[in-house]
């Protein structure tokens, strides 16, 4: 006895002595065989396409398919022919019967889109391969031995491995036309099928040695070995092929998140990206930032990606501006200042794009005037409206009325359909003193809109509100605010000729730490 033959002696389990008859009733095609394969058909099905894991999960408990399977594995390294003829009939017949269901109810189904499950069955790597190796011996161990509770271990082999699920998709691919999903499934299958298929042959040399008296011949051991071997090599090398590229896409993940990171107050919104037949990495970003991006940082971004990963890119970018008031469900906005079209190939089309709108907000600004619009948003809202808003020194808000009007005039004269909002923001910037003087810090501003809004509405009122220092007694404050409004008054109408009864003083109870005018054009 050499050592070898020593070693399968010492790893021989205790077999089970019905091993044979319970191998030919697990591969025989009865009627409730077909019936509980069909019933995990449209389980697994339904739960791929409406990507549910606990359905799929449901779905692999209930298959029969594993028993002829691990029947096929020992009917090869045993050479029962009759049971590996029963076997590969069962599993001829079972794969038709699912695929042809599957495929019927996948093309009289409404829904049929690739939900994630099944996508996740349609690149298989060499990890599916180890999975479906080791399920495969602990599969066939628990069918050698008769101390082993093979229903419990069964249980837990069909979630690991994935039998009916890529013959469901399979099928789905079919129903609907896409063969790429049915070739990448069948390969699942068909990974887990060779696997479970070679390990069960190994598991029956290896520790069914003593119980089959054909093993006792160490050539056709050897035979059988090498057989196996190379089914397994043959397997592994699209796995491999898959796992590459799986690799290589999560570098190319990692790599662009890295870029992105050095663009300042950026983070990725959304990322899709693939190859093309040329190895040219095709990218498309959504970038979210409180800022617009501009193009160079855009073409900085794409020479980063470019030089970590040595591949040339075409890359697609588009911005989410995050603001504070998106809090508050307010829609999210693309700044018209961020040209994040696809770099090389739609920069026209995005300039064209602005330089229209510019257009249409320089004929909103006329009929604005002599408010002046300080710049715009367009942004969707949340019943998929086009949102114009136009940010416009004014103190007193737009009535409804005249916001109607404007969205009016962008539709006819335009062809524009978009609703306009207008946000008021103050004229002037609060006029900020030192205390206990009437002159305020930088000087008074220019106050020509005034002159403006007095030519074209026929009047202007000005509410001027002072915020005394609190550091003085109330009588300080009321004198102190009376020079620096009678010093405002003076320069007004001095300069711009604004007459006194045109303004209007308010003294604020509330006093500041820092004293300041407030002015209110109306």
């Amino acid at each position: 006895m050499n050592r070898f033959e020593r070693l399968l002696r010492y790893l021989n389990i205790d077999s089970d002595p019905h091993l044979i008859e319970d191998l030919y009733a697990q591969s025989e095609m009865t009627r409730s065989y077909t019936t509980l394969l069909l019933l995990a058909n449209f389980i697994a099905l339904f739960g791929l396409i409406t990507d549910s894991i606990a359905v799929i999960i449901g779905a692999m408990l209930i298959s029969p398919l594993m028993g002829p399977i691990i029947s096929f594995g020992f009917a090869y390294i045993t050479s029962e022919k009759r049971l590996m003829k029963q076997s590969l009939q069962t599993l001829g017949k079972s794969l038709v019967y699912v695929i042809a269901s599957a495929a019927l109810l996948s093309y009289l189904s409404p829904l049929n889109d690739l939900t994630g499950q099944i996508l996740a069955r349609t690149r298989p790597n060499l990890y599916d391969l180890f999975i479906a190796v080791f399920s495969g011996l602990v599969v066939a161990v628990s069918f050698l031995s008769k101390k082993i509770n093979s229903v419990s271990t069964l249980t837990g082999v069909a979630i690991a491995t994935s039998i009916i699920p890529p013959l469901s998709v399979v099928g789905f691919g079919i129903g609907t036309g896409n063969w790429q999903i049915s070739v990448g499934s069948f390969l699942l299958f068909f990974t887990n099928f060779t696997a479970i298929v070679a390990t069960t042959a190994l598991s029956g040399i290896i520790f069914g040695f003593t119980y089959f008296n054909n093993l006792k011949d160490f050539a056709y051991i050897k035979r059988k070995l090498i057989t196996i071997i190379l089914i397994i090599a043959a397997v592994s090398l699209p796995l491999s092929y898959t796992l590459k590229q799986s690799i290589q896409m999560l570098k190319i993940r990692r790599v662009i998140n890295q870029a992105v990171s050095e663009i300042q107050n950026a983070t990725v919104f959304s990322l899709t990206y693939d190859m093309d037949d040329k190895r040219n990495l095709n990218i498309s970003l959504a970038l979210a930032s409180g800022k617009p991006i501009a193009k160079q940082e855009v073409m900085l971004l794409k020479s980063a990606i470019e030089n970590r990963l040595g591949i040339k890119s075409t890359l697609t970018v588009t911005q989410v501006a995050l603001k504070d008031d998106i809090v508050n469900n307010k829609p999210a906005i693309v700044q018209k200042t961020a040209p994040l079209a696809p770099v090389e190939t739609v920069s026209s089309t995005a300039v064209s794009f602005r330089a229209k709108t510019d257009e249409m907000v320089a004929g909103l600004s006329d009929l604005l005037s002599p408010y002046p619009v300080q710049s715009y948003e367009i942004s969707m809202t949340s019943s998929k409206k086009t949102l114009l808003t136009l940010y416009v020194k004014k103190d007193s808000p737009c009535t409804q009325q005249e916001t109607d009007m404007l969205a009016n005039y962008i539709r006819s004269e335009y062809k524009f359909n978009s609703d306009v909002a207008v946000v008021a923001e103050p004229i002037f910037t609060p006029l900020i003193y030192r205390p206990q003087t009437t002159e305020p810090e930088g000087g008074f501003p220019d106050f020509s809109i005034i002159k403006s809004v007095s030519a074209k509405t026929g009047k202007a009122l000005l509410t001027v509100t002072c915020y005394p220092e609190s550091s003085l007694k109330y009588r300080d404050r009321m004198r102190v605010s009376a020079d620096r409004f009678g010093m405002l008054k003076k320069h007004l109408e001095e300069k711009y000729g604004i007459p006194p009864e045109s303004i209007n003083m308010v003294t604020s109870r509330n006093a500041v730490k820092e004293p300041k005018l407030e002015i209110a054009l109306k």
